[in-house]
């Protein structure tokens, strides 16, 4: 459910590319597990009964059914634990229980449900429809910025997250952000989120006036978080420029912690060269030189050791690395109990959903084709050193 916060991605592969190569030797020690060979393809090529047309959303819940969420021809389908298809799940339109487009899909206990946020509303697949409001609009908590719904709760509740409305210079936030319960009574606020140097904000006078925009920030030390399967709690890391360290904290619908694990890990150094290509690369347009891109993008001497957070239930919470040279891209583990085991992840495989036993992933093969592919945890067999 992704929202879920992630660094720009289209960003890691710059860092990959321009950092120098001696940071492979700081990273942690070498992963004791990866995801062997597809056990389960659904969409490929071949596939008789399922061809996807553009993967926005996967979902599990704690009996491993898989949500599947498409936008291009919006459509949710409902798959068992094989990956067999069950049932689509509500349907095109503007109707009860119907949705315009589908933005993320996830299961509040049991029962499936679809944000639609062209139509502004969450909706509840039970026996009865039942909608979960929308907020898109600001709250009295946090008047400088909006609040999105990237999930609901196991209860039907949804869930609000703040986002960062430049107020007070380009991106900085003038105060935390925040995860909320919203019902008809109001707002329960959950966590506070650190949400500093998200966005910027470019402004220019053109004959018409004032012109602006946001740009998303490539280099965030925002919170990453995911919703656990069924919407039983949230996992939260927070990552520690000074220390080298992320903490993940797993909290209840009450916003009470569960637990909390800090792993130490080092730092990535950011070269000057991969934040002028992000500046030359993304920057330009009619309005705006690479040059004025660069002076407006955050860019620390480091960034956080985490990409990307998935929840596999709130006694597991696997955690993205931030690419370096030499090293396959690789997941840890993190338990109440600390780092359980690191996974290294085969190349082109978009992990989604965490199991106790692998991973559902989205891969694309030669033919632009998206498949939703389940991989098995194996054991890396490293030969011993000479």
């Amino acid at each position: 459910m992704y929202p879920r916060s992630v660094i720009w991605p289209a960003f890691s592969t710059l860092i990959v590319a321009c950092t120098s190569a001696d940071t492979g030797s700081a990273s942690r020690s070498p992963a004791g597990y990866t995801l062997g060979t597809a056990e389960v393809v659904v969409g490929s090529a071949t596939d008789e009964d399922v061809v996807f047309s553009n993967i926005r959303a996967v979902s599990a819940d704690a009996d491993g059914r898989i949500l599947v969420g498409e936008s291009r021809s919006p459509r949710v389908l409902l798959l068992n634990s094989s990956g067999e298809l069950i049932r689509e799940v509500g349907r095109l339109g503007e109707g009860p229980g119907e949705y315009r487009t589908v933005s993320y899909v996830g299961f509040a206990g049991g029962d499936p449900w679809v944000l639609d946020s062209r139509s502004r509303r969450a909706t509840v697949f039970r026996n009865d429809t039942v909608e979960a409001p929308f907020y898109p609009v600001t709250t009295d908590r946090h008047p400088a910025r909006s609040a999105r719904v990237p999930t609901v709760a196991h209860d039907g509740r949804a869930v609000l997250a703040t986002d960062v409305f430049m107020n007070g210079g380009p991106g900085v936030s003038p105060e935390p952000g925040g995860l909320f319960l919203a019902d008809s009574t109001g707002l329960v606020q959950l966590a506070t989120l650190n949400v500093d140097h998200v966005t910027a904000e470019f402004a220019d006078t053109t004959e018409r006036g004032i012109t602006s925009f946001f740009y998303p920030q490539p280099f965030t030390f925002r919170t990453h978080w995911d919703a656990v399967p069924g919407g039983d709690g949230f996992a939260l890391v927070d990552s520690d420029s000074i220390a080298g360290s992320y903490t993940v904290t797993v909290i209840d619908l009450s916003g009470d912690t569960l637990w909390s694990v800090r792993e130490s890990t080092p730092l990535l150094p950011l070269a000057d060269a991969v934040v002028d290509s992000v500046a030359s690369s993304w920057g330009p347009t009619t309005l705006f030189t690479a040059r004025q891109f660069r002076a407006g993008i955050f860019s620390p001497s480091s960034v956080p050791p985490v990409s990307a957070v998935r929840a596999a239930n709130l006694e597991r919470v696997w955690v993205a690395r931030e690419r370096v040279p030499g090293v396959p891209t690789a997941w840890d583990v993190v338990t109440p109990r600390g780092l359980l085991m690191s996974v290294e992840v085969p190349s082109g495989f978009d992990l989604r959903v965490p199991l106790e036993d692998g991973a559902w992933g989205i891969e694309i093969d030669e033919f632009d084709v998206q498949s939703l592919v389940k991989r098995p945890l194996r054991r890396l067999e490293r030969s011993p050193s000479k």
